[in-house]
């Protein structure tokens, strides 16, 4: 069991979740669950560690967190950010250059096809939405028609009836 546990949390490369599940808090766990469904939806690997059971965790989180709420990311004894800081970079596309290790991110093979991480410069709503088509032009039903309808123009028929 002793191999499991680090000797030190500030030499572990690993992306440790820490969480308090024993808290009794609902949204502990529910911010949990979200910390852990992005990065999964991310493919980020990661150990989630519960404070509670774990007093070096706790002693690191205590002076390591600052104003930081549970759930966070720790890797090499330092917090990475919280939920509030991880939802942000997933919208704008930066969590993967905020929470990979440090020695994975200065060369370009370490990104080999350009994301919205790499392209800051786009707009918030291009991130969250995929381009899509224009929208339709609005009809303008004050505008006069090309072809001039005169009161000798038949009527239009009427719709078939509807089968009973």
């Amino acid at each position: 069991m002793a191999d499991s546990t680090p000797k030190s949390y500030h030499t572990d490369p690993n992306l440790y979740l820490y969480t308090s599940l024993t808290s009794g808090s609902s949204q502990i766990v529910t911010a949990t669950s979200r910390l852990s469904t992005i990065l999964k939806a991310n493919k980020i690997a990661f150990l989630a560690l519960d404070v509670a059971t774990d007093e070096k965790a706790r002693m690191l989180w205590g002076r390591r967190a600052g104003k930081r709420k549970l759930p966070g990311l720790v890797r090499m004894g330092m917090v990475i950010g919280d939920l509030e800081e991880v939802e942000e970079w997933n919208e704008y596309g930066e969590l993967k250059e905020n929470v990979e290790p440090a020695g994975s991110k200065p060369g370009p093979a370490s990104t080999p096809t350009p994301s919205a991480a790499t392209t800051p410069s786009k707009p918030a709503a291009s991130l969250i939405c995929p381009p899509s088509d224009p929208p339709p032009t609005p009809i303008d039903t004050t505008a006069e028609s090309p072809r001039s309808t005169s009161s000798t123009d038949p009527p239009p028929p009427p719709p078939p009836p509807l089968p009973t």
